[in-house]
């Protein structure tokens, strides 16, 4: 696992495969998870792009202790695609990611070629985070937090963890998330949780991203995957998004709850080569 030090001092783990000189896709993960939430669908794409798996700070092996927000977050990945990956890429971010993807190409277009958000909160984690208390996030992050700090405080193992998704309805309501995630799934987020900082989940429900603002322009080529189920991309947020960024695409995914890429994961390799060919 190579580590790369940010200007700022932080520690920003990541993996990297694929041919060199091959176009760069870097993917980012969603808040209390890590870089292995993409281990399948990374490893699909490194038959013909160069992957970068990014832990964003205070996520598995980075920089723990913050500060945890949009400018922050977009910072690391900024100076990770100046000095790591040396061209411009495509984003594929998750939830938190999808909103650093955002951030990132709002500051920096020039080094975003194009970029796939997974049910971004953009709306939900902006302006400080104004409109989070009207979600269901606002009930399960105070709860999740309790749970992870519990289990962290006592060291617990990873089988513990594991109980824990297999003891936790799916966010689609079918079966347990041990269930959608499968044993090596499981085991990846069980570590997740296990490395997570708390003090991130305790910022977003605190203050969501800080003064990200996602009514700004994304000059490059943007498809939002929405969720139909327990979504952090609303309906309600699309107009929004279009009014100043009429060129991105935004799609449903039928049955899919928050988690796409979890449920779905030829769904969303299969749109993604498809972008990537356009």
């Amino acid at each position: 696992m190579p580590n790369f030090v940010t200007p700022d001092g932080s520690t920003i783990a990541y993996d990297v495969d694929g041919p060199e000189g091959a176009p760069p896709i870097v993917f980012l993960h969603g808040l209390t998870g890590a870089r292995s939430t993409w281990h399948d669908i990374a490893a699909d794409l490194s038959a013909d792009h160069r992957t970068y798996v990014v832990d964003l700070r205070g996520h598995g092996g980075s920089t723990k202790g913050g500060p945890y927000d949009a400018e922050h977050y977009a910072g690391d990945v900024i100076a990770f695609l100046e000095g790591v990956v040396r061209e411009p890429a495509t984003l594929v971010g998750h939830s938190l990611g999808g909103v650093v993807s955002a951030e990132t190409i709002m500051r920096r277009p020039e080094l975003v070629a194009r970029a796939l958000l997974e049910d971004p909160p953009m709306f939900l984690a902006g302006n400080g985070g104004a409109e989070f208390e009207t979600s269901p996030f606002a009930i399960v992050f105070p709860l999740m937090l309790v749970d992870i700090r519990e289990k962290q405080e006592r060291d617990a193992s990873l089988d513990d963890y594991i109980a824990g998704l297999a003891a936790m309805p799916a966010l689609s309501g079918a079966g347990t998330m041990a269930d959608v995630l499968g044993p090596e799934g499981s085991a990846r987020e069980a570590q997740a949780k296990r490395d997570f900082d708390t003090n991130a989940l305790q910022a977003a429900i605190d203050g969501g991203l800080g003064d990200h603002d996602p009514t700004r322009s994304m000059a490059v080529p943007v498809v939002v995957l929405r969720a139909e189920l327990f979504a952090a991309f609303r309906p309600e947020d699309e107009p929004r998004l279009l009014e100043t960024n009429p060129g991105a695409v935004v799609e449903l995914v039928p049955g899919t709850s928050h988690l796409i890429h979890d449920e779905q994961p030829a769904v969303l390799t299969k749109r993604l080569r498809e972008f990537l060919s356009e």
